[in-house]
């Protein structure tokens, strides 16, 4: 069984910036996730309604053109709401891909899956059971509280 120096639950931004610098600093480092790096704000919260929202502004400033000298037939201008979704998909897989990037280039290991802490130097994700010396427990949005702190 492989034993890392640090073991990061939850790939958040206080999650994935903590394995990136301990890794940087020398430390063996993991990181666990069980959904997707970036967290809730870059995947589900903020980045994709900030999408949303640059779509909804364009398509509100298209409709008063007018006011600024152009020319443009309400009636003729539409929504694709399919495409408000696959921009939003288009930025988001490009910042969660630029996480991963982070965090393969600064050799932090990431495993996918939900981490189960079953004592204060161990934990397991699917299968397969992990040991560490110092964990970090940087769930954010959805908090999990290991057995062994209840």
């Amino acid at each position: 069984m492989e034993t890392y120096d640090l073991m990061i639950l939850g790939g958040g931004p206080g999650g994935y910036v903590a394995a990136i610098k301990a890794a940087q600093k020398g430390l063996k480092v993991a990181l666990v996730e069980k959904e997707v790096v970036g967290g809730a704000c870059l995947n589900w919260g903020c980045i994709p309604t900030k999408t949303w929202l640059k779509s909804a502004k364009l398509y509100d400033q298209m409709l008063h053109a007018g006011d600024y000298g152009i020319k443009v037939d309400p009636k003729h201008v539409s929504v694709d709401f399919k495409a408000f979704l696959d921009r939003k998909n288009k930025v988001v897989k490009k910042l969660t891909g630029g996480v991963k990037f982070l965090l393969k280039k600064n050799k932090v290991t990431l495993f996918e899956g939900f981490g189960n802490v079953i004592s204060p130097t161990s934990l397991k994700v699917g299968d397969q059971t992990v040991s560490f010396k110092n964990l970090i427990i940087a769930t954010g949005a959805s908090p999990f509280y290991p057995r062994f702190l209840a």
